[in-house]
């Protein structure tokens, strides 16, 4: 009888120990060093974490009043100019400026004063389903341009820490701000400049319904 009382409680003490070293070697979610805050309403550089690249305004400055466009689109009479991935912060056209607006973030271009903005369809399903970015995959994710104005809130971004990086998501869409193209080579500016004539032309910048390969990763820095 004491045998088995002794089993019993060395059965107890083992099953209490491990309940207790579970408790304590719990994984915990990974915690982000980044923080946004720090960030807001100054020039910034936004450069992806995987090709090194930084967001570019390609295009003319607006004129007039936002809104004066009249759209993104080429059907609306103005087809708005590319955001583009490049290898240097030439004329000043990789800086932006962040601005809250509630919960959410306006990401204006310091020269052109045109907003990131996300063209194209809303994601459907799951993240990842369209397998890919390029139109090899099935499926060509649609461009990220700059416009004039916040039309239909498509100029709306969350900017979501991931580690020591950030995932930037449009409001209305759902894409991620995503880094096409090759990783840099050599030293900044040695593509020339951004456009076909200068002997390079840029990787666009698309919105994508998923992480690939982690290049919808951003870091967000002051010059």
């Amino acid at each position: 009888m004491r045998i088995k009382t002794l089993i019993s409680f060395i059965s107890a003490f083992c099953f209490s120990l491990v309940v207790v070293l579970g408790v304590l070697f719990i994984p915990g979610k990974a915690t982000s060093t980044v923080n946004i805050n720090g960030q807001l309403n100054k020039p910034v550089l936004i450069e992806n974490l995987v090709t090194k690249r930084y967001v570019f305004s390609d295009g003319d400055p607006i004129k007039g009043n936002r809104g004066d466009e009249g759209g993104w689109l080429a059907s609306s009479g103005f087809e708005s100019p590319k955001v583009v991935g490049t290898d240097a912060n030439y004329y000043n056209r990789a800086l932006w400026t962040i601005t809250p607006i509630a919960d959410n973030f306006l990401i204006e271009n310091l020269v052109t004063k045109r907003y990131l903005f996300s063209s194209g369809d809303l994601i459907k399903g799951n993240r990842g389903n369209e397998r890919g970015w390029l139109a090899s995959s099935g499926f060509e994710s649609p461009k990220v341009v700059g416009t004039d104005a916040n039309y239909y809130n498509r100029a709306l971004w969350k900017i979501k820490p991931s580690g020591n990086s950030f995932l930037i998501e449009n409001l209305v869409t759902k894409r991620y701000l995503f880094s096409d193209g090759d990783p840099i080579k050599g030293n900044r500016g040695d593509e020339g400049g951004w456009l076909a004539s200068s002997g390079f032309e840029s990787p666009k910048v698309v919105g994508t319904d998923a992480n690939y390969y982690n290049r919808a990763l951003w870091t967000i820095t002051t010059p």
